[in-house]
């Protein structure tokens, strides 16, 4: 008999995220801490020992998932594969690292790889957000871990709720209004196989296009 698989929250959000939140998957690293940090919220919505903190939480899992239109475009196949590794990669950190080791060396590797980053500029801002992302993985109880994943879902929401095309492709005869499809929707939205970190950025093949959302 086949074992039954276990549900993943970070799985259903990846792939549905992947297909119908395509502008959060341009940097996959804002894809990954979302995905994180949502988890993590849902987790002391459920488990945490005090009644108010988990009333807290419910009310930022409450505002991340208020319904937003879909985005027009999903992610490429690249980004999808880039965002998935990193996952595999943190998941991986977090089972071979000791209680009293610091992850965040270690995140900064598997964001700055995730998002292909060669600047100075990316570089502190992966270091920012692994700060934030350890907190979340190995905080010093719950209410540190929602404290730091609220700071990463507003770090994220804009992404997160972006339709259209990227402001990039438009042209300088574009209009100075962007089409309806562009304009960024006033919601309120808060926000395995193994890999190796020596290497400088992921290799992704894109095997097949990207499905568009339903």
């Amino acid at each position: 008999m086949a074992k039954e698989q276990r549900f993943s929250l970070s799985d259903h959000f990846l792939d549905e995220w992947s297909r119908t939140r395509g502008p959060l998957f341009e940097d996959p690293r804002a894809a990954v801490c979302r995905i994180r940090a949502l988890v993590m919220v849902s987790t002391v919505c459920n488990r945490a020992p005090d009644r108010q903190l988990r009333m807290r939480a419910a009310r930022v899992l409450d505002e991340a998932l208020a319904e937003v239109p879909d985005s027009s475009r999903p992610a490429t196949n690249e980004q999808r594969a880039r965002a998935n590794m990193a996952l595999v990669d943190i998941n991986r950190l977090n089972r071979e690292s000791g209680i009293c080791t610091d992850m965040t060396a270690g995140l900064v590797e598997i964001l700055n790889k995730a998002g292909n980053v060669t600047s100075v500029e990316g570089q502190l801002k992966s270091h920012a957000w692994a700060q934030l992302l350890a907190a979340v993985i190995e905080g010093e109880g719950p209410e540190i871990q929602l404290r730091a994943a609220r700071t990463l879902l507003a770090r994220t929401r804009d992404a997160a709720r972006r339709v259209g095309r990227p402001s990039s492709e438009a042209t300088d005869d574009s209009p100075k209004t962007p089409p309806a499809e562009e304009v960024v929707h006033e919601h309120v939205h808060v926000h395995d196989s193994e890999s190796h970190p020596t290497q400088p950025a992921y290799e992704c093949r894109a095997d097949s296009p990207g499905r568009g959302p339903p």
